[in-house]
């Protein structure tokens, strides 16, 4: 059986990651902090799509990983997975070591950006900084950093 990423562990990585606070994501989703807590806490076990929309919008996360994560996708079992479902939801190691939701949000955001910059018709120096930057942060949650 698959181990199943919450949306509250997601939520709290992506604004870790972003290095904004809670008072921050209030203040730019317009959802309150108390309930962003308990998201991430998953003390809240049934978030509104209101609420959700926001935050995914605010974070960039795509709103179908969370459709996903929440068991709402409407795709047949057999259908082809979305890659960041995969990434965040199935059991796999990566680099001889099992993958936590730490190392698979870190691989998600490298395999969109080397995805980004593979569909860039001009690579500028900025785009492969972006990248650099995303395999930088995936080699510290590899190494422990």
């Amino acid at each position: 059986m698959n181990e199943k990423v919450k949306i509250g562990d997601v939520l709290k990585k992506y604004r870790e990651e972003k290095g904004v606070s809670l008072a921050i994501v209030e203040a730019e989703t317009g959802v309150s902090r108390s309930y962003i807590n308990r998201l991430e806490r998953s003390s809240r076990s049934n978030p509104t799509l209101e609420s959700v929309s926001r935050l995914v919008k605010y974070f960039g996360i795509p709103f179908s990983t969370i459709e996903e994560i929440c068991g709402c996708s409407i795709e047949e079992e057999d259908s082809i997975q979305n890659l960041d479902y995969l990434l965040l939801n199935e059991k796999y190691l990566f680099a001889n070591i099992i993958a936590d939701i730490n190392l698979k949000i870190a691989l998600r955001n490298f395999v969109t950006e080397l995805e980004n910059y593979c569909t860039v018709a001009n690579i500028t120096r900025k785009e492969e900084s972006k990248l650099l930057d995303k395999a930088d942060i995936l080699r510290s949650n590899l190494l422990g950093m």
